[in-house]
This record gives C-alpha cells, structure tokens and sequence, in this order.
C-alpha cells in the first residue's frame, strides 16, 4: 500500500541503492530541505506503477540538495517513469561534485503527464534535465 500525506523534512538520504522511491499509490507527499547524495542507482525515483490510481500522484519535492547520485546505473538524480501526475520539483539544487557521478539532474520519461519545475539550479551535470517527451537532450530551467 502506499505512503500518503507524509512529509520528510530535514533529512539526509545517502548510500543506498535508490535514495527514496516513489510509486505505488505514494501520493500527496513532500521531500523539503533534505539532502539526497551518493546513492547507486538514482537520488528519487519515481517508479513504473501503472497507469491510473497506481502512481506517485501530487508529491513535491522542495528545498532539497540532490547530489553525486546514480553512479551504478545512469547517473540521475530524480528519474520519473511512467504516469505521476502534478508533480512539483522547486527550489532545489542538482549537481556533480566533480566524481562525474551524477549525469543528469531530472529525467522525465514519455508517460509523464504533468509537472511543475521551477527555481532549481544545476551545477557539474551534462544534462540538466532530459525530457523524454520532446526528444530533447537539454532543457535549461
């Protein structure tokens, strides 16, 4: 069952194989001023649920340091798979320390219906954030 109305605030998430995931019906949830840093395969990953009810629904993440994430996989820091809805990414930092760890700050995959991205700012990564849906390799936001 999923995790609803909860709140992570002032936390460190580091060294795990993801940092925190998000999916099955995880909705209405808020990651702010946490830290999200050396973990192997992704910093937040929101994962593939299914369509409908299933997904990570109305969560925002705000004020957070994501940092040097993915290192065994990809090298992302936040990757949203599948079908989230409204979901808010603000005010947070994305980057690479230096180690080439983390790639890419968001990723937003093909079923992805609606997002707000705003205020965040990326240091050291070759890709800020990868829009899947527009076939695009750099968006500067």
């Amino acid at each position: 069952m999923g995790v609803s109305d909860g709140i992570v605030e002032n936390c460190t998430v580091s060294d795990n194989g993801y940092g925190i995931t998000i999916g099955h019906r995880d909705t209405d949830n808020r990651i702010v001023n946490s830290i999200i840093a050396h973990n192997a395969k992704a910093g937040i990953l929101f994962r593939n649920e299914g369509e409908g009810f299933l997904a990570g629904h109305r969560n925002v993440i705000e004020s957070c340091i994501i940092r040097d994430n993915g290192f065994d996989e990809a090298g992302i820091g936040i990757d949203m798979r599948k079908e989230p809805e409204n979901v808010e990414i603000r005010d947070s930092r994305f980057e690479d320390t230096g180690s080439e760890k983390q790639k890419i700050g968001i990723r937003i995959d093909n079923g992805i219906r609606s997002e707000i991205i705003r205020n965040n700012t990326f240091h050291g990564l070759e890709c800020d954030i990868k829009d899947e849906r527009i076939d695009s390799k750099y968006i500067g936001i």
